[in-house]
């Protein structure tokens, strides 16, 4: 798996208005969906950074592969438009892209991939494997009074133990860190919200920033990653969420 993620707060107006008409009609009509300025710059962002991702995966690693592209760069791919149009971004009925995966041709070679995208204030990040997989991107910002107390409960109870045995210091991004792969995993299996957040319980397996559970009889694993703010902002936190084939 995959896993690219992109700070956008340095990408003018102007110049994403100018890219928000060269997106693929499905895409354009989700990025004016957004009143503010800030949604439809992190919805286009996520386009530019879907393409990328699909173009660089030609190999997937077994293990979870976590790489920062600079939005510059995402930028300057000249023809993202004419690569954005070539694919089919309808979402199946629970809103998620791609819900069988892509088929990519590379030369004599035919390649299955899979792929998700996700987006918050200031970031964007797209996972690619070689079978089904979800990603999630959370801005870290303080939390309101109460808002903790009032999500845990609809934790698992092993997770809602845990979590509040912690310090209050690191209550919140620890809260964060299982909010973002709770949401991974409604990607991974394409129920989103409909899916409880207590349908599966994450556990840590030993490894830094991996979780093992099951969601109805399928082992999956999680994977999430603390990253910086931007100068003196709020951090992110960064998910994905795969079935474990081995």
């Amino acid at each position: 798996m995959n896993i690219y993620y992109s700070y956008t707060s340095d990408w003018p107006k102007p110049a994403v208005d100018r890219a928000v008409t060269q997106l693929p009609p499905l895409r354009r009509e989700k990025a004016e969906r957004y009143r503010r300025f800030e949604g439809r710059r992190e919805s286009t962002a996520a386009v530019l950074l879907t393409l990328h991702a699909l173009e660089a995966s030609v190999t997937c690693s077994d293990e979870p592969m976590w790489r920062e592209e600079p939005l510059s760069e995402l930028i300057g791919q000249k023809d993202w438009p004419r690569l954005a149009a070539a694919l089919d971004w309808s979402p199946a009925p629970e809103g998620k892209p791609f819900p069988n995966g892509l088929v990519l041709s590379r030369g004599r070679e035919t390649l299955r991939r899979h792929l998700s995208l996700s987006h918050t204030a200031g970031a964007v990040a797209a996972a690619v494997s070689e079978g089904p997989v979800g990603v999630d991107i959370q801005k870290e910002n303080p939390l309101h009074p109460g808002f903790f107390e009032g999500i845990l409960r609809r934790f698992a109870p092993q997770e809602r133990d845990w979590l509040s045995s912690l310090p209050p210091e690191k209550q919140d991004p620890s809260f964060y860190a299982y909010w973002a792969m709770k949401e991974s995993i409604m990607k991974l299996c394409g129920r989103g919200l409909a899916l409880s957040l207590s349908a599966c319980a994450l556990l840590p397996t030993g490894s830094p920033g991996q979780y093992r559970s099951e969601l109805e009889g399928r082992p999956l694993l999680a994977y999430v990653r603390h990253l910086p703010g931007r100068e003196t902002g709020p951090g992110y936190v960064l998910a994905a969420a795969e079935y474990k084939t081995r």
